[in-house]
């Protein structure tokens, strides 16, 4: 994937598929390998043809982004590619058209283009934790989230869901790791991902009454950013309500939909309240 240079001159540069442009050719590679995007039968990649809503759902499907759209076989713009890709930076309009190139670079720019972590604000996280140990049966015990508050500031924004909103319901669902079964699983934020969508199980997949331990802590605070970020979730929509007017009530409309409103009791949300106040007294963003 780099010139060599022999006595002064450069040989040409493989390619992953022979008709595949002369740029952004590590793109190309990657979606190879990752088998997110295919070539023809007689060995072409064809760059320059449309992406059909059909084949766009498919291939966000292979790298794990479930759309939920369904329609005509019809193209699709620049646009309607980065409301699922919104990592990658792109220089056509959005109205252009979406190629197979453009969706293979758009594809790796969003996965693979580093989320620079905020060291202080990581910081103030890991302090958050030690501030609020939770006692559980007689027992005293620091968060086992230590230690992982660079993938919560990653993930934030990456996924552009507020810190706050995600130690609120991570304490709301299991005191940051300290309670029930999320003391031996990885099931902190109470997820019943039964599909599967969200993340990468462990072993055993589900516990209890069917939430789903996630392969690792970090795996299960990714997977609650991806369900809080996902388009075809209603939490995305009442998110950004919430940050632009401040008003509390989508968090809590967000809550009822997470789970069932009689688990919700006033006490409940409060502490949602008060846990997002922790969060704002450090300072955090």
């Amino acid at each position: 994937m780099l010139f060599v240079f022999c006595t002064g001159e450069a040989m040409a540069t493989e390619k992953p598929w022979v008709d595949w442009p002369d740029t952004d050719i590590g793109a190309g590679f990657w979606v190879q390998e990752k088998g997110y995007m295919r070539g023809y039968e007689d060995g072409l990649f064809r760059p320059n043809e449309d992406v059909y809503l059909y084949q766009f759902t498919t291939v966000l499907g292979r790298a794990g982004i479930i759309t939920g759209l369904i329609g005509p076989a019809i193209p699709i713009s620049i646009g309607d590619a980065q409301k699922y890709l919104p990592l990658a930076k792109v220089g056509s309009k959005p109205a252009a058209r979406l190629t197979r190139y453009r969706l293979a670079v758009m594809l790796y720019r969003h996965f693979v283009t580093p989320v620079d972590v905020d060291k202080v604000t990581a910081q103030k996280i890991e302090e958050l934790f030690q501030e609020h140990p939770h006692d559980w049966n007689g027992v005293t015990r620091v968060s086992r989230m230590v230690g992982h508050a660079d993938t919560i500031v990653r993930c934030s924004k990456q996924y552009n869901v507020p810190i706050s909103l995600c130690l609120a319901q991570g304490w709301a669902e299991s005191c940051w790791f300290t309670g029930g079964k999320s003391l031996e699983y990885n099931m902190g934020f109470g997820m019943k991902d039964s599909k599967l969508r969200w993340g990468t199980p462990g072993v055993p997949t589900f516990v209890g009454s069917g939430f789903t331990n996630y392969i690792s802590i970090d795996e299960s605070i990714e997977a609650y950013f991806r369900l809080m970020s996902s388009p075809i979730m209603p939490y995305r929509a009442l998110i950004d309500k919430w940050v632009a007017t401040g008003d509390i009530s989508y968090v809590n409309q967000a809550l009822d939909i997470y789970a069932p409103p009689h688990e919700n009791d006033p006490g409940l949300k409060n502490n949602i309240k008060i846990v997002i106040g922790w969060v704002n007294e450090k300072g955090i963003k």
